[in-house]
């Protein structure tokens, strides 16, 4: 049995297990010779929050600016955990966003299924088209999200130039902590 679990931004499967698709012929590279790494804590405890450290990207595009960073955190009972971390960059009235997670126990967050293959940094991922381009990949049990905003300048190279930048701690406090529980 499959139950799905709507949580901003993204729609999480509870399932026995999750499958990463694989890198074929139609596989995209992209890459500026870095990596995501675990650096240590300086700011913020968000291992103390989340479980692990979430990264922004060391490459912004001109005229954005941090300005929101939120944390969810939901219990889902016997299925496990879903930790999560988001950060809103705007420029007037465009806007990206970095989407970071954790899960625990049979919780798995999707990759979507009609998505372009890509390599990031030398780790496969998904790049496809919902509200705006999106990129997507996992690394060390972390899934990682820039979402470019429809109608904005975030074309496909910014986004992908912004998620292999994908190394800066996050130090700031978080703006906002939504804590839900979904246990019977």
């Amino acid at each position: 049995m499959k139950r799905l679990i709507w949580t901003l931004p993204v729609l999480f499967a509870v399932t026995g297990c999750g499958q990463q698709g694989v890198v074929n012929n139609n596989t995209t590279i992209f890459s500026n010779h870095t990596t995501l790494t675990s650096p240590k804590q300086t700011g913020f405890d968000y291992r103390k929050l989340l479980g692990f450290q979430p990264l922004l990207p060391a490459k912004v595009p001109s005229g954005y600016t941090l300005k929101n960073i939120q944390t969810e955190i939901d219990t889902l009972g016997k299925e496990g955990n879903v930790y999560s971390f988001s950060a809103l960059y705007q420029n007037g009235n465009s806007y990206f966003g970095v989407w970071e997670a954790k899960t625990t126990g049979h919780t798995t967050v999707p990759m979507p299924s009609s998505a372009q293959k890509v390599t990031i940094n030398g780790i496969s991922g998904v790049s496809y088209e919902q509200d705006g381009y999106n990129l997507q990949f996992t690394q060390g049990g972390i899934t990682y999200r820039v979402e470019g905003q429809t109608l904005s300048d975030q074309d496909q190279q910014s986004v992908m130039t912004i998620a292999s930048s994908l190394t800066v701690p996050a130090q700031k406090k978080p703006d906002k902590i939504i804590r839900r529980s979904f246990t019977k």
